[in-house]
């Protein structure tokens, strides 16, 4: 069975707050680590931001937040189980279970997984450095 929660990891690692339209690196902090992260470096993170867009044109013509239309993909993609991620606020977590309800045909599938798929963020996870120490992740 594949690895859903894999997937999840690897759509976050490109930036929850990309789902949510709002980040920019040249805003990070000095000690923010994502500054490190070759996904929010060049020539990368255009990419990433550039299929991120995508994908919102396709929840927005589902009417659905980018972010709901990601777990609705996963949960589509493999009916294994999954756990949501939880969230204090209750929209959030109202807006996570309401991703259970969207129903994704191929066309739909093939859209999403071109956007999110674990194969098309562009850059690594991490820095060869910071790699070198994590033992749980194969990216």
């Amino acid at each position: 069975m594949p690895r859903v929660g894999s997937h999840l990891r690897r759509i976050l690692a490109a930036g929850p707050r990309l789902l949510a339209g709002d980040i920019e690196p040249s805003k990070f902090v000095a000690t923010d680590i994502r500054r490190t992260m070759p996904r929010f470096c060049e020539p990368h993170f255009t990419i990433n931001r550039g299929l991120f867009e995508r994908f919102a044109l396709i929840a927005a013509k589902r009417t659905a937040p980018p972010a709901q239309l990601a777990l609705g993909w996963l949960l589509n993609k493999d009916h294994g189980s999954f756990r949501f991620p939880a969230r204090l606020r209750s929209n959030i977590s109202n807006q996570n279970l309401r991703a259970a309800e969207l129903r994704f045909d191929a066309e739909l599938l093939r859209e999403a997984e071109a956007c999110i798929g674990a194969t098309v963020v562009s850059g690594a996870r991490y820095s060869v450095e910071t790699q070198k120490e994590i033992d749980t992740e194969d990216d």
